[in-house]
């Protein structure tokens, strides 16, 4: 029976269900999940919300009336998703009466077609709504129908009581186990005045718990796990933030260690059809896991698929996945996110669905140009009771020569990649384990084929195992430092024959290799296995998959209560007796010499000398819309100390080209003063200072047309007074150049290196060779530039995007955008008319 059919059952014969949904419930911390209903009555529409009583509803009896939001005409709703990230939710906000419901529904067609009833529902009731009165009457009747013949007992009742959205706020959180006589009097966790409510005595608990008490613990520990997970900007600076800072640091005297099975798979299809099952992959063991992490690559190497990040592999593949799991448990969808041809999708068993929580996905991409999304990683991030979990699924560079641009992958995806649903974004390496699938394409050095494939039919994969680029890179440094992988006892994965156990027999005779690993980092983290799954054969790669042990920490709440009081004594005789104090190393930072896109970095080092914890952060100074300058990050911009600890805060300057611009025109320097607020205490000050050194990156092209000479030849004041005339004052001794030769100097290059190269503008160039070019145009014009073609497009891509204030003839600045566009365009009125000097 489907779901708008269970609903309907639901109703009386006169009302009608238009469509219903399944999504999440949104409020404060609490995400709970709700079906949600269009119900229309002679043309009188509600939105009805019922809470499911298990996660597969299948009949009527599933389902619990919770509310009623009758549409009158101070209804309105608002959508918002974030674009191009297949597995975002969409964003339903109703309001009604002033009042505001916040609902996450999973983007797809049921999605699509609940939205668009919505609308019509809403322009439906604007026109035919009645009076008030007539427009609640026939909800009333659910209402008084719900309270007297839905539920057998009064406690039944009480838990799952309804209210019209008129009267009253809708519930979004379960029925607290604490009596709360005035919620707005509580403190934030809602303890300190309630632990006597709590029913369980420690001294009477049984070693086997009633499943009265098994009920309490699992509503209290939700309740506790969703306030002790990453703080919001309201309880920073708080007396609640301390608390629960606090409280974090002494999780381990509170919770215990439960141990969770992780199944891990990784797949390149390389753009194939899911026409296979899936069991000898995903449910290969006896025991079902708990949490299944299921990541593919080249799922779609259509054009379509790259264009407008939409696919019909992507339900294909999921369906295949779902069919493919283990048929000794019943699992349920947590997440989904793809990336062009990148998905991950995560599934939990339903009996663990209510303990997963803050779930939300980021996406990355490292492709062409160094954004797209041909290349890169996705990720899912949730909490597990109170374990915080973050899986990525990555796809880097390939090529077997390119072991840097995939290392250099690596590290923007862990730069970039922050889930931005927290404040301050959470990064990677802030969960407490994270599991790294994909196909990372390192590949065997100085290897050839027929070398590779007699160690392998001696079965000398340790030998192998000596020139693969990811243990050598791992081993150097390089590249997943903190990360751990398992011993690789079986085959390399990468590049078969399609559909056989061959590898590569093709013209090309691919070395083959290691491409597809799982790696993890973490506490209380125990391999069970690593292996690949050679029976599937419809890709040129196996997949592979790895089965982990991982212990997550579950809130104890009696040993919660204790910690809490004991830490509430503390608190109250320190606030007494102390204020906040810290000092810092120093007060004044000099980064001397700065250069365009060259990060420089220093670190301030803040030690907490007072006996309580302080919280700090960079606030803003009067009239400034940021605590810093643009071209200055501070990470962490707010933290929290404890007494006799410190804390080191990366200051990092970093030139783009906009800033640039302002720092070349004089219209900006490198000089700052940052303001360090401690929460309930004095504020210091931080002087920053430094001296920019000017680059053709950023300059008009005007000013560069006036140029006679490399540009750190030139007093730094001519180069303001350059860039502070719009026109030529007639004091130029020289006729301007009618194309700047930094200009000339990089199509040249890439005409006489590159214009046979058809992958030119398609790949992102290293970021030495960058900082080479950007130098030697600085400082010479020379007949070739250092570093690959690559990299000179790159560069070449940024000075034109660069570019402001144009005052050169049309006819030029469009050669040059052809040139950029075209690769194969040649400037001769540039090459006639500019002389090298």
């Amino acid at each position: 029976m489907d779901l708008q059919t269970v609903v309907q059952c639901k109703l009386n014969a006169e009302d009608n269900c238009l469509c219903c949904v399944e999504g999440m419930l949104v409020s404060n911390w609490v995400r709970s999940t709700r079906v949600i209903a269009i119900v229309q009555h002679q043309g009188e529409n509600a939105l009805f919300v019922y809470h499911a009583r298990q996660a597969a509803v299948q009949n009527a009896d599933d389902l619990a009336l919770e509310t009623v939001i009758a549409f009158d005409s101070t209804t309105t709703f608002d959508v918002n998703s974030a674009m191009g990230i297949v597995g975002d939710d969409l964003e339903l906000r109703f309001r009604n009466n002033d009042l505001e419901t916040v609902f996450e529904l999973p983007i797809g067609s049921k999605c699509n077609a609940f939205v668009s009833e919505l609308y019509r529902a809403l322009e439906l009731s604007g026109t035919q709504l009645a009076s008030s009165a007539t427009e609640l009457s026939w909800v009333e009747r659910y209402l008084i129908s719900n309270h007297s013949g839905d539920h057998s007992s009064t406690e039944m009742a009480k838990a799952e009581k309804v209210s019209c959205i008129k009267d009253s706020k809708l519930e979004a959180a379960p029925k607290r186990a604490f009596n709360r006589a005035d919620a707005a009097t509580d403190s934030v966790f809602g303890f300190e005045d309630n632990f006597v409510d709590l029913k369980i005595q420690e001294q009477n608990r049984s070693i086997m718990p009633s499943v009265k008490e098994e009920k309490l613990q699992k509503t209290v520990e939700q309740e506790v796990g969703a306030l002790l997970r990453h703080s919001s900007v309201d309880l920073l600076g708080s007396r609640d933030g301390i608390i629960k800072r606090t409280m974090e640091t002494r999780e381990i005297e509170y919770t215990d260690l439960q141990s969770f099975r992780f199944f891990t798979g990784t797949w390149n299809v390389n753009g194939q059809s899911a026409t296979v099952a899936l069991q000898a992959w995903l449910a290969k063991d006896l025991e079902p896991p708990d949490v299944y992490a299921v990541g593919f690559q080249e799922l779609d190497l259509s054009k379509e698929a790259f264009l407008f990040n939409d696919s019909p592999r992507e339900e294909e593949w999921q369906q295949a996945v779902t069919n493919g799991l283990h048929p000794g448990a019943e699992y349920r969808l947590v997440k989904l996110v793809r990336l062009v041809g990148m998905m991950l999708i995560v599934y939990v068993q339903v009996k663990h669905y209510g303990q997963i929580m803050d779930v939300t996905s980021e996406v990355v991409g490292t492709g062409i140009m160094g954004k797209m999304g041909n290349k890169g990683g996705v990720a899912i991030r949730f909490m597990l009771h109170n374990t915080s979990v973050c899986i990525v699924n990555a796809h880097l560079a390939a090529h077997t020569e390119d072991y840097e641009r995939r290392n250099q992958d690596f590290s923007e995806i862990c730069s970039r990649m922050r889930f931005a649903r927290f404040d301050p974004p959470l990064e990677i390496h802030q969960h407490d384990v994270v599991l790294w699938i994909g196909d990372l394409n390192y590949r065997l050095d100085h290897l050839q084929y027929d070398h590779v494939m007699l160690l392998l039919n001696k079965e000398k994969l340790q030998k192998l195992l000596e020139y693969d680029q990811l243990y050598k890179q791992k081993k150097k440094g390089m590249v997943f430092t903190s990360y751990t992988e398992a011993e690789l006892t079986f085959p390399p994965t990468y590049k078969f024959d399609t559909g056989t156990d061959v590898y590569d027999t093709s013209e090309k005779c691919r070395v083959p290799a290691w491409c597809d690993r799982i790696l993890w980092r973490g506490g209380q983290i125990k391999q069970l296995s690593y292996q690949s799954h050679p029976s599937l054969k419809i890709s040129d790669h196996k997949p592979v998959s790895a089965l982990f042990d991982i212990g997550v920490k579950i809130i104890d709440v009696i040993k919660f209560k204790k910690v809490y009081e004991d830490l509430m004594k503390r608190l109250d005789k320190l606030e007494n007796e102390y204020l906040p104090q810290v000092t810092l190393d120093r007060v004044e930072i000099d980064y001397g010499e700065v250069t365009f896109v060259e990060p420089a970095i220093q670190y301030l080092i803040v030690a907490n000398t007072g006996q309580v914890p302080v919280e700090f952060e960079f606030i803003k100074k009067l009239n400034d819309t940021g605590y810093c300058k643009q071209w200055l990050s501070i990470t962490p911009y707010k933290d929290y100390i404890m007494p006799g600890e410190k804390r080191d805060v990366k200051l990092e300057i970093y030139v783009s080209p906009i800033m640039a611009a302002k720092l070349n025109a004089g219209e900006d320097k490198i000089e700052d003063i940052l303001v360090l607020h401690l929460m309930g205490g004095k504020d210091l000050f931080v002087t920053i200072s430094g001296v920019y050194v000017p680059s053709c990156f950023g300059m008009s092209l005007q000013a560069l047309c006036q140029l006679p000479s490399p540009l750190r030849d030139v007093p730094v004041a001519n180069i303001i007074q350059l860039e502070s005339h719009n026109e030529t004052d007639g004091s130029q001794h020289e006729r301007p150049y009618d194309i700047p030769k930094e200009v000339y100097s990089m199509l040249n290059h890439l005409y006489e290196y590159g214009v046979h190269d058809g992958t030119i503008f398609q790949q992102p160039g290293l970021h030495s060779e960058i900082l080479a070019i950007r130098n030697a145009l600085d400082t010479a014009i020379t007949d070739k530039l250092p570093g690959s073609v690559h990299s000179v497009a790159g560069k070449q891509n940024g000075l034109v995007t660069c570019w402001y204030n144009v005052f050169i003839k049309t006819n030029i600045l469009l050669c040059v955008i052809c040139c950029h566009s075209n690769r194969v365009c040649y400037i001769q009125n540039g090459r006639k008319k500019l002389p090298m000097r």
